[in-house]
């Protein structure tokens, strides 16, 4: 015992605490330690790790103690913990996790001037009120300090911190950034969501050029970004969501409550995006943003950018040149409730669109191509417009979905996506779909592996009435499609309030997914000359707070995808026109309940499967 190196306890909960531990131990790793205290003897001089993660440690020892040897301390968790040690005998450490220490409250000066430190970590210490004013840190790289909900300051940096790569100030309560932050050469980083009492952010950040990523949110005095950070060459990241964002997406949630109103404009136009050329992700959610407030040359300078998210705003249209964005791979624009028209889109191989909740949308872009067919890789096209009751009548979406498989199949090319998935309002199942049935389940034949006719199997289920769940206190909703009673197919939403109309969910599963799955589940001998009847079910479950709830689906329907239906489409054998005339006259005037919902979906699919 004398001689003992390592000594760890895992997830082992012990109601009395050690009053021995061996000097020896080179590596202590003890979660749950039960003890206030470590015994009064420990004198590790070699220990190299000391991990003790959700222990009842108030603090680990008084005055110096020479750990010449110690390169990591974790005590993460650990919410008794009151004071931090003194690290001037540990020469050599390196990484400090505290997060989640709640009571500590006392930050010992010899961690401010640690010369050897990299990370430096007090997520959540949400008692920490005050930090030494100063800190000369040279070989710091991460300092967080997010979830520090009662710290109004944050020390001056010292000339010699160029390492400093990663900030974050998110949940603190401080009013102004400090100028020595310029000192801070190599900072990539820096993250302030939340930081409600901050009244300005100063244009010496616009001179920093190590500066890549800045995350804002939720801050009272600042109501739109300051013009220098569109200037800033190197972004690749810029988030600035207005004040309400955090709310919203707790109160409104992936579908939204009717009647909820629109953020109130502010009226301020962005500059010229001209400078934001490495830009990869923008987001401006929330910020009540309105026709002509973004400007026309997005498309033409952010040749880098992949995430677009515009939540949130006041706009009725879009720049046309949103279509030139050809890295763009993420679109939302949820909760827009004025938008009534999206532009055409960049033909990407990889492209997720998110409207949901855009209560006067009308007409979708022309989607003809959405898709790359020339791409060597799977591609993922995914489309939601939960809540979207007004698309109504919009042929040039229909079409250009028909579009798509029709440049495909021109191609010799399968439609085969990794992803492809598409959710709107609807209660009624294509007839497209030949194999129906009443229910959350149905067989499905699929012919043998030896023939090859057939591309895919191509879905569409019907969500139930599901009136309002509100009292389940909903805050995700999934829907998962399983195979013989393994889960091959998933599809999950954020929701708050209440869904109250069915939606479908049609999504597509290629011969190659198909093949991945019979050979994963050992189908494959026998499926190799001999047709084979498979069993697909469908559920939906709300989950909240770790409670779970099963609602079947009201309806499901397949198709298998042969090639012939893609010479259709080829030929020209459907009549669109008339087929689109059909569901309209079916649907009704718009905007008028139930009929609507059925006729969205109806014609969709008669652009995307027939």
């Amino acid at each position: 015992m004398l001689k003992l190196t390592v000594l760890e306890f895992n997830n082992l909960k012990i109601s009395s605490g050690p009053n021995f531990l061996p000097n020896s131990l080179r590596i202590l790793r003890w979660d749950w330690y039960p003890s206030k205290f470590l015994p009064a003897s420990f004198r590790p001089h070699l220990l190299t790790e000391l991990i003790m993660t959700d222990s009842k440690l108030v603090q680990l020892w008084d005055g110096k103690l020479d750990l010449p040897h110690l390169i990591e301390m974790n005590l993460t968790g650990s919410k008794n913990l009151t004071k931090t040690p003194d690290v001037s005998g540990i020469p050599n450490l390196g990484k400090l996790y505290l997060t989640g220490c709640t009571d500590l409250v006392d930050i010992h000066p010899s961690i401010a001037v640690h010369k050897m430190l990299t990370i430096l970590q007090l997520l959540g210490c949400k008692s920490i009120e005050t930090f030494p004013s100063e800190i000369e840190m040279d070989s710091l790289e991460l300092f967080g300090l997010d979830g520090c909900s009662k710290l109004r300051n944050i020390p001056e940096f010292g000339v010699h911190m160029k390492n400093l790569f990663r900030l974050e100030l998110g949940g603190t309560v401080i009013e102004k950034l400090p100028s020595s932050m310029e000192h801070l050469v190599g900072l990539r980083f820096l993250e302030m969501t939340g930081c409600s009492k901050l009244e300005k952010l100063p244009e010496f950040l616009g001179k920093m050029d190590s500066l890549q990523e800045i995350l804002i949110s939720e801050m009272a005095a600042i109501r739109e970004p300051p013009p220098f950070l569109f200037l800033m060459e190197h972004l690749k990241k810029l988030h600035f969501e207005g004040k309400s964002s955090m709310t919203r997406k707790r109160d409104v949630g992936f579908w939204g409550l009717f009647g909820s109103k629109s953020p109130k404009p502010w009226g301020f136009v962005l500059p010229s995006l001209r400078a934001l050329r490495s830009l990869e992700s923008l987001n401006l959610t929330d910020h009540g943003l309105s026709e002509g407030a973004i400007p026309d040359d997005i498309g033409y300078c952010m040749s880098s950018l992949r995430f677009l998210t515009l939540s949130g705003n006041n706009f009725v249209s879009l720049p046309a040149t949103i279509k030139f964005l050809s890295k763009l791979e993420r679109f939302h624009v949820d909760r827009c409730q004025r938008l009534q028209r999206l532009p055409a889109l960049p033909s990407n191989h990889l492209l997720h669109v998110i409207t949901d909740d855009c209560a006067s949308l009308k007409l979708l872009s022309e989607p003809s191509k959405l898709l790359n067919p020339s791409s060597t890789s799977f591609s993922e096209f995914i489309f939601s417009s939960v809540n979207c009751y007004g698309l109504v009548d919009d042929e040039g979406w229909n079409n250009g979905i028909l579009s798509i498989i029709r440049r495909l199949a021109n191609q010799g090319i399968p439609p085969v996506f990794e992803k492809f998935n598409i959710v709107s309002p609807g209660s009624q199942i294509p007839e497209w779909f030949s194999n129906q049935i009443e229910g959350d389940s149905l067989v499905v034949q699929i012919p043998p592996n030896s023939c090859s006719k057939w591309m895919g199997i191509a879905f569409c289920v019907v969500t139930a009435d599901l009136g309002n769940p509100a009292p389940l206190g909903c805050e995700f909703l999934e829907m998962r499609c399983f195979w013989d009673g393994n889960c091959c197919n998933y599809w999950g939403f954020k929701v708050t309030g209440h869904l109250v109309r069915a939606h479908l969910w049609i999504f597509y599963m290629s011969r190659e997914d198909i093949v991945h799955t019979f050979t994963y589940y050992n189908y494959s001998k026998r499926w190799l000359t001999n047709m084979v009847d498979v069993v697909f079910s469908f559920q939906t479950s709300y989950r909240s707070f770790g409670n779970e709830k099963m609602l079947n689906m009201k309806k499901c329907g397949a198709r298998l995808v042969c090639q012939q239906d893609l010479e259709q489409l080829l030929h020209g054998t459907v009549n669109r026109l008339e087929r689109t005339r059909k569901y309209s006259d079916e649907a009704g005037p718009s905007g008028n309940g139930g009929s609507n919902e059925e006729s969205l979906f109806k014609r969709l699919k008669g652009r995307l499967f027939s």
